[in-house]
């Protein structure tokens, strides 16, 4: 009998960037010999890599809150939203008024 593989739940960039940052962030505050030439040339460029990372990780985040505003049902519930948030804001009637 074939294993399945566990389903993991769709990646949120936008939720998972502040993650990432922090383990980068104490990467890049980490001790690094600066006599050993090797060593602070390779953490250096670690740094180097881990910024671009999270460069590319906020494109694509971004890139993917775009592609949830066009989708049309996103798209039209947020219309829906919006057309509730103007009723509710439109002023009720003066019952004193003739109708």
């Amino acid at each position: 009998m074939k294993r399945r593989k566990p389903r993991t739940p769709p990646l949120n960039l936008a939720e998972a960037l502040p993650h990432v940052a922090g383990s980068y962030r104490r990467f890049v505050a980490g001790p690094v010999d600066e006599g050993d030439t090797k060593a602070f040339t390779a953490h250096h460029s670690a740094a180097k890599t881990a910024l671009s990372h999270l460069e590319q990780l906020m494109k694509l985040a971004v890139e993917g809150e775009d592609a949830a505003a066009t989708d049309p049902a996103d798209r039209a519930l947020g219309e829906a939203r919006q057309e509730m948030h103007e009723e509710q804001e439109t002023p009720a009637d003066d019952p004193g008024e003739p109708g």
